[in-house]
């Protein structure tokens, strides 16, 4: 009888809320499932069981190779494929996956591992980790490590000279989600780990950039430091987080206002993995903060032009794409180049539709330009794009849009795309709730650009709006929106009663004025444009005031 194809290998506990998202992700990709249980008292086991799986017994010894390697014992199928409770495999990939499986000169594949901020598939994706995921299902291969255990050593050990292979292949991982982290206590976990395993092996290259990356995760920067130095000492070679220990050594020392030392290990770094696009936008990062501003842009250009990091780096969502494109927009917007700053926030709306703060600057800087008439013609192919093939998350994304044009001041843009896209039987099935509705309504109204946009503003603020409207006086309007921003800070009743509402009229409100002058000084020809223009691209955005339409 033909062995499976794939096995699918799992240590679990108490992971009752996850396991069906994972084991449901598997059906169709792998042939066999094996859990191994360390000890659950929910109903982890009698799921597992539900979805077919081999569930093995086995006592918690705190070695995470040692109960992997429970599982591997009992594998039948011809590759191993490796997963945690909270993760789930790309549903869209079984096909793909088994052709990879059915290769016959590979000996592991590293899986592309999609670390999420959230814990559900819509969350933002922080970092994307390549790892090996799985791997041929030899007898003597077996799993080294307490914690953050690796296979490739003994693939290796196994079969000199065995091939990896970096795949496209993603796996979503939610496991450090705020809420799951806090739950199971991870951070205190891996580093009681870690540490027990560095008294073991003071050397080990591997286990010192754990250790500092779990100090990372608690901003304590100089722990941090002090690991990934000495991973880089007893580094045994070309391993494949080198490149990584380049980028977290300069984030921990420009963490410590040690720029200068930032940029030299980056540039170390740069010479060694010219490719690594990680490296120039976080050099460029470091010159912002530092004030040259015109060779960050030059280092962001080229991680533009590079795009995502090769599939064999880990990398962070964004950077060559929408981070970087923003990030530059904002530098070309600040040095004088408005079109070519409209472009970098169309880029980066292009590859990130949900990006809030593109769309924003967008937005604000065409209509402060006077384009406002071009943003359907450039938006609109945007938002025809189905992101993830899915219709409801075009309707999510046009009420968010919506939202932000109408907020924006953007009215007529936002009433083409509401007729495009809800007056039209060629668009999408679009529906707003009836809150969302008279939002929008109400801020689509708004025919004078002097009109707030919050009909809940203060009388004595609107009045404060209009005389300086009136008046066209600079420094009456500096005065009254220094006071506005004084009595903004003694918190009233209403104020304690809701933070956010009233974060969201201020920011509304500096906007409101900034435009108001904008309209009395906005000919090409005025010496005050150029100013008031750069004064209120800088103002905060206004927050969005319904969330949960987002």
């Amino acid at each position: 009888m033909e062995k499976p194809l794939i096995s699918l290998c799992m240590i679990v506990r108490n992971e009752e809320q996850l396991l069906p998202r994972c084991l449901r992700s598997v059906q169709g990709a792998a042939d066999e499932m094996i859990v191994v249980d360390t000890g659950s008292s929910d109903r982890t086991v009698e799921i597992a069981r539900e979805f077919g799986a081999q569930v093995i017994a086995a006592r918690w010894e705190n070695d995470f190779a040692a109960a992997r390697n429970i599982g591997l014992e009992q594998a039948s199928g011809r590759w191993i494929l490796q997963l945690d409770a909270d993760e789930e495999l790309e549903r869209g990939q079984h096909n793909e996956l088994r052709q990879w499986a059915a290769r016959s000169e590979f000996d592991g594949l590293l899986l592309q591992v999609h670390n999420h901020a959230g814990s559900d598939p819509g969350s933002s994706v922080v970092t994307i980790n390549p790892i090996v995921r799985m791997f041929r299902n030899y007898p003597a291969c077996r799993y080294k490590g307490s914690i953050h255990e690796q296979i490739a050593a003994s693939i290796l050990e196994t079969k000199p000279g065995a091939a990896f292979h970096c795949t496209p292949i993603r796996i979503h991982h939610y496991g450090y989600a705020a809420e799951w982290v806090k739950k199971k206590d991870k951070v205190t976990r891996n580093r009681t780990l870690l540490q027990e395993a560095l008294r073991r092996a003071p050397d080990d290259s591997f286990h010192h950039y754990n250790l500092a990356v779990e100090y990372m995760r608690v901003h304590d920067y100089e722990s941090a430091l002090r690991h990934l130095r000495q991973s880089r000492r007893f580094l045994p070679g070309e391993v494949s987080y080198k490149h990584l220990l380049y980028k977290y050594e300069a984030y921990c020392l420009s963490s410590l206002a040690r720029a200068d030392e930032a940029v030299k290990v980056l540039d170390q770094g740069r010479e060694l993995y010219p490719d690594y696009t990680d490296l120039h936008h976080t050099k460029a990062v470091v010159l912002i903060r530092q004030g040259n501003k015109k060779q960050a842009a030059i280092l962001l250009r080229r991680a533009v032009r590079l795009g995502p990091a090769p599939l064999a780096y880990h990398t962070e969502a964004g950077i060559g794409t929408y981070q970087s494109c923003f990030l530059l927009g904002q530098l070309v917007e600040e040095q004088g180049s408005p079109a070519e700053a409209a472009d970098y926030y169309l880029q980066a709306v292009t590859h990130n539709p949900s990006m809030t703060s593109a769309w924003q600057r967008l937005f604000r800087l065409m209509r402060l330009e006077g384009r406002e008439q071009a943003i359907a013609r450039l938006i609109f192919p945007v938002l025809d794009r189905l992101p993830d093939g899915n219709q409801p998350n075009q309707a999510r994304l046009i009420r968010h849009v919506l939202l932000l044009l109408a907020e924006e001041s953007c009215l007529d843009t936002a009433r083409a795309l509401k007729e495009q896209y809800m007056g039209s039987s060629a668009g999408p099935a679009v529906r707003l709730n009836p809150d969302f509705e008279a939002q929008l309504a109400s801020a689509c109204a708004a025919e004078q650009p002097d009109d707030p946009l919050v009909p809940e503003l203060p009388e004595e603020w609107s009045t404060a709006v209009r005389a300086a409207s009136l008046s066209g006086d600079n420094k009456l309007a500096w005065k009254l929106l220094s006071g506005w921003i004084e009595q903004s800070k003694k918190p009233d009743a209403s104020t304690k009663a809701n933070p956010s509402d009233h974060a969201y009229r201020l920011s509304l409100t500096l906007i409101a004025l900034a435009d108001i002058q904008l309209a009395k000084h906005g000919g090409p020809e005025s010496p005050k444009r150029s100013v008031i223009r750069q004064a209120r691209a800088i103002l905060p955005y206004a927050r969005l005031r319904r969330e949960d339409e987002l």
